[in-house]
């Protein structure tokens, strides 16, 4: 779905975005956020077309491997959130065209081609198929945050899926901030809590060597739990 800048100030930009029974579609699904992409006119890196390429080669090897089984139910679910189930042909082209395709019929775009896409689309799509493979699970040769174009929205997506945001086993929640001393975690409000999901060898190592050094060490940031993630890691808001 497209939109139009209508008016900027110095706070920030409005859009407009012509929708047809716009007030009757937001209250019926209680819509009150977007999330907005801003063109800047560049295209698309190096590095962002070496990225896609990498995930998408790993998606390829994981829907295709192994061939001669039948597809348990969360396989044949993956398949079909990402639209390859009916596939013929797995080729890694043949991939990362149904996922494109699968994209930008989430986001409601015309198709793009990675020879001219703007980089701000490039990155979303990449922060996507990094979203993919942390929600179901799909190994990769590289370690996911090497990839992620926005940390912040990977860890968010690795708490929001219990998977340690370092090496990709199942997670603890690790507070970055501190309880404070005296304070029930049983009964304290965790909403606006700074964590990151960590499996125990890097929840152990986090306390060892400490906040500051094990995230400048594997370039990792905390997010703050909205309730969403309360409610995914059931945790008291």
């Amino acid at each position: 779905m497209l939109g139009y800048v209508s008016n900027i100030t110095d706070d920030g930009v409005h859009i407009f975005v012509p929708l047809e029974n716009a007030r009757a579609i937001c209250e019926r699904k209680q819509i009150t956020e977007a999330e907005v992409l801003l063109p800047d006119g560049r295209t698309i890196t190096p590095s962002q077309r070496r990225k896609i390429f990498a995930l998408i080669h790993d998606i390829c090897e994981y829907v295709t491997s192994p061939p001669h089984r039948a597809l348990t139910r969360e396989e044949e679910g993956t398949l079909r959130e990402m639209k390859l189930l009916y596939l013929i042909q797995r080729s890694s082209e043949e991939v990362r065209h149904c996922l494109t395709l699968c994209y930008c019929e989430l986001r409601d775009i015309d198709v793009f081609s990675l020879s001219n896409v703007n980089e701000t689309l490039a990155s979303d799509f990449i922060d996507w198929l990094v979203e993919m493979c942390v929600k179901h699970g799909i190994p990769c040769i590289d370690t996911l945050i090497n990839r992620a174009e926005d940390v912040g929205r990977y860890v968010y997506v690795c708490l929001l899926h219990r998977r340690c945001a370092v090496c990709g086993q199942y997670a603890e929640v690790h507070e970055a901030e501190r309880a404070g001393m005296g304070r029930n975690r049983a009964k304290m409000h965790h909403l606006g809590q700074l964590c990151e999901p960590l499996c125990r060898i890097h929840h152990d190592e986090c306390h060892r060597i400490g906040q500051k050094s094990f995230d400048d060490r594997y370039l990792l940031c905390g997010v703050r739990l909205d309730e969403a993630l309360c409610e995914a890691v059931n945790y008291k808001e």
